[in-house]
């Protein structure tokens, strides 16, 4: 039960105090604070008080599906934030040579 806690304690925390620097690391904090959030309340109806069991197997998808909304979320900022910077990397690297020719 303390895990509870501690999360909305730290969803509440980061909410409240912004560590980071950049907004949109503060808002994929949150993001990933809400879904482990989310994951942590679908595993208290794992416990004995859900007696039928395959309303505990429709359940265990709704945390696959969960889990993996989570992971592609992640997967994707992490990408495009790869790409912007390669992106931005290539350009820098082509006028400094475009530049070097005319000289």
């Amino acid at each position: 039960m303390a895990k509870y806690f501690l999360i909305i304690f730290a969803f509440i925390l980061n909410g409240h105090l912004e560590p980071f620097k950049e907004p949109k690391h503060n808002v994929l904090e949150m993001f990933n604070e809400a879904m482990m959030m989310v994951v942590l309340y679908h595993f208290l109806l794992f416990t004995p008080m859900v007696y039928d069991p395959e309303t505990k197997f429709v359940i265990g998808y709704s945390v696959i599906l969960t889990t993996c909304t989570h992971i592609y979320v992640n997967l994707h900022l992490m990408c495009r934030d790869a790409y912007r910077t390669l992106k931005i990397s290539y350009m820098i690297h082509k006028s400094r040579k475009a530049f070097e020719e005319t000289r």
